[in-house]
């Protein structure tokens, strides 16, 4: 139950069911998956489970195809766990029932294999230590407010210095000490107390190696595949899916901590109070990625699109499930990119209703930027991209001008962090 709360009120969950997309669906069914592979291992009703298992885990694949290595690393894990148990039919009835519910979710959806080769992974991207950290601290800030450096602060030359000066301190004093009494004993407690948390790892919960290994393999593997440089803070979203597992495994490490505490009601107020320091940090380090705020002077693009024609205009054209009232209110719209911009406008055929307004809503990136490569040290989105066929913001008003007899400027409007020019014509 702490656990639940601590996530429950993190930023990172906020997060989540602020952004509102498959993301969020896929964590719903992430935790599924998890619960019914903890009763797997706690239980003897295997193929009851087993079966169970086999649909999250199809729901889960066609959900978003970043569920599938995040079911491998699990089942990666409880395929070894049988193999070490020696328990063979466990093994091959488990191995089919994961690979099984991947190639069915394949079959009804062959897409899935495309989103593992998109031009995402083709993005430029920051060296991978600095992906890999900033991937990391997407989940720290946002679990636990807190961070690790992504930038390299110091020269590790100077550690192995220092670590060398306190081995020459150290290893005299260990040959000095060695027959006393109290330093024996001190050798003897240290070993007594080693042997018993290698006793303790050994027999280490399946669930919490499963978890821990599905955090980093999704934090690994996003680091390889998204680019930061255009993700930037939402990058997080591909790593919704391991927020409830890493609070899970948390929870569970430090309440096994605490267990040498003898009075067991002690050691869950000192979880619960370190589980709310950790969620109070989360809320006031972490950042809140998904709500956007407008920039001042913004107009209302849902407000100026009622009952009205309007012509859409973005490379993204994903951006229009950020205009679902667009498409519901407007009595009649065109969706085009910007990269042959000129010729597509010239093509848009007259509305079919002369009495409503028309409405350019034209998405600034797709317009032409000229990028000044010679100051940049990384790249930006966008950058690398065909822009012989754009049009900058100049030549645009040029051709609806040109086109229509009366073209006045609105104003711009903020849309998922995007800025939306707003243009009425006649």
């Amino acid at each position: 139950m702490i656990g639940c709360a601590f996530y429950g009120f993190s930023m990172g969950a906020f997060n989540t069911f602020e952004f509102v997309r498959i993301y969020s669906l896929a964590t719903m069914i992430s935790v599924l998956y998890l619960y019914y592979h903890a009763k797997l291992y706690h239980s003897d009703k295997i193929k009851k489970n087993m079966i169970i298992i086999f649909f999250i885990t199809l729901t889960g694949c066609l959900t978003h195809h970043f569920f599938v290595p995040f079911a491998g690393c699990v089942s990666v894990c409880f395929c070894i766990y049988y193999l070490i148990r020696k328990r063979y039919k466990s093994f091959f009835a488990y191995s089919f029932t994961m690979v099984g519910s991947v190639a069915a979710s394949v079959i009804l959806f062959p897409a899935t294999i495309a989103h593992f080769f998109s031009d995402q992974t083709q993005d430029a991207k920051y060296p991978f230590i600095w992906q890999f950290k900033l991937t990391l601290n997407c989940m720290l800030k946002e679990l636990f407010g807190v961070s690790v450096s992504v930038m390299k602060m110091h020269s590790y030359t100077a550690d192995l210095i220092v670590a060398a000066c306190i081995c020459v301190l150290i290893i005299p004093l260990l040959f000095l000490f060695r027959k006393e009494v109290w330093f024996r004993n001190f050798i003897s407690f240290l070993k007594k107390y080693f042997l018993k948390a290698v006793a303790k790892i050994k027999n280490t919960d399946l669930m919490i190696i499963s978890i821990l290994v599905s955090v980093f393999g999704m934090i690994l593997l996003t680091a390889l595949t998204v680019s930061y440089i255009f993700m930037e803070k939402q990058t997080d979203r591909y790593i919704f899916i391991v927020f409830p597992g890493a609070i899970a495994a948390f929870t569970v490490i430090i309440n096994s901590i605490f267990k040498c505490i003898k009075k067991q009601a002690v050691a869950n107020f000192i979880l619960a109070v370190l589980c709310t320091v950790f969620c109070v940090m989360s809320n006031l380090y972490g950042p809140d990625n998904y709500i956007f705020t407008k920039e001042d002077g913004a107009v209302s693009v849902q407000k100026t699109i009622k009952d009205s024609d309007c012509v859409f205009i973005s490379d993204d054209f994903w951006l229009l499930t950020c205009f679902t009232r667009l498409s519901m209110e407007s009595d009649y719209l065109y969706a085009i990119t910007g990269e042959n911009l000129k010729n597509d406008i010239a093509d848009i055929s007259d509305p079919p209703s002369d009495d409503s307004d028309l409405y350019y809503f034209v998405d600034e990136n797709s317009l032409y930027v000229e990028y000044d490569t010679e100051s940049m040290k990384w790249p930006v989105r966008g950058m690398g991209k065909d822009q012989s066929e754009k049009l900058t913001k100049t030549q645009l008003e040029s051709e609806l001008y040109e086109k229509y007899s009366m073209c006045e400027y609105i104003g711009f409007d903020n849309v998922f962090r995007r800025k939306f020019l707003i243009y009425k014509v006649k």
